[in-house]
């Protein structure tokens, strides 16, 4: 049975958008394109603006698909609930889940564990949790690895991914390398597009090395993140020869796409 419902939603539905646009810094879309809902059964309340579909549900949604057993969209409060497993393709990009919920009004939801696969990126996490366009991933581990067992993973206290600007900020984090008898910790990774140049150019891997004037040494940068607009990193080191470094950048940008870039050292 399929049924389709004229009515529009103000963002991309149930933030599938978050699996295409979470990295990629895509405008937010303003009038959603309206979806299609398959299932054995299908209720269509009028009365209280409600739709249910129950047994192999189907929901198609430009180029992305949601698969069920049970889905409730309420068209008058705007909020949409997947109350069982659920499985999200959209375009290369997919994601595996136990429940979901989101209120279009409110731009607030949530979702179980799940397993995400978003570009070359491999995401777990013990919660999702969508907050006014911005999503948070509790207990969550990345890896651009496929393996069952990883060869590496980043594991964070949590993630928090900002669509709007294409940065994902990782906090508390643990790198995982079988090869190492223990885990190294770092405070904060941030994967951004490369438009900030800042946080495209940076790894939680410290640098170890040696050159002539500074000795022996060992380096590390760690990002911060404001806005779209104001980002830096603060640079940490030691050198044999010169001792303790310690200093700062910080980078604007202004409405002209112009950067103001301010450095202590």
């Amino acid at each position: 049975m399929l049924f389709r419902t004229r009515h529009y939603l103000k963002q991309s539905l149930l933030l599938l958008a978050f699996l295409t646009v979470a990295l990629s810094a895509q405008p937010a879309i303003e009038e959603a394109p309206s979806l299609d809902i398959q299932g054995e059964y299908i209720d269509i309340d009028y009365a209280n603006k409600r739709i249910s579909a129950t047994q192999n549900v189907i929901i198609k949604y430009k180029d992305s698909i949601v698969r069920s057993e049970k889905i409730n969209y309420d068209y008058g409060k705007e909020t949409f609930l997947i109350p069982e497993s659920y499985y999200i393709k959209a375009g290369t990009s997919y994601v595996k889940g136990d429940y979901f919920n989101y209120n279009f009004n409110t731009f607030e939801g949530e979702s179980g564990p799940f397993l995400a696969r978003l570009q070359r990126y491999v995401i777990k996490g013990e919660k999702i949790i969508f907050n006014d366009g911005n999503i948070i991933v509790e207990k969550a581990s990345l890896t651009t690895c496929d393996l069952e067992s990883p060869h590496y993973q980043i594991i964070s206290e949590k993630l928090l991914i900002y669509p709007k600007w294409g940065v994902l900020v990782a906090v508390n984090n643990e790198i995982d390398l079988p090869l190492l008898p223990i885990n190294l910790w770092f405070p904060t990774y941030i994967y951004g597009s490369p438009k900030y140049s800042i946080l495209a150019q940076y790894t939680p891997i410290p640098e170890f090395g040696s050159t002539k004037r500074e000795g022996n040494f060992i380096k590390q940068s760690i990002p911060y993140f404001v806005n779209g607009q104001s980002s830096g990193k603060f640079d940490l080191g030691y050198m044999s020869r010169l001792g303790v470094m310690v200093g700062v950048v910080h980078e604007f940008i202004h409405q002209n796409n112009t950067r103001t870039q301010l450095s202590l050292r």
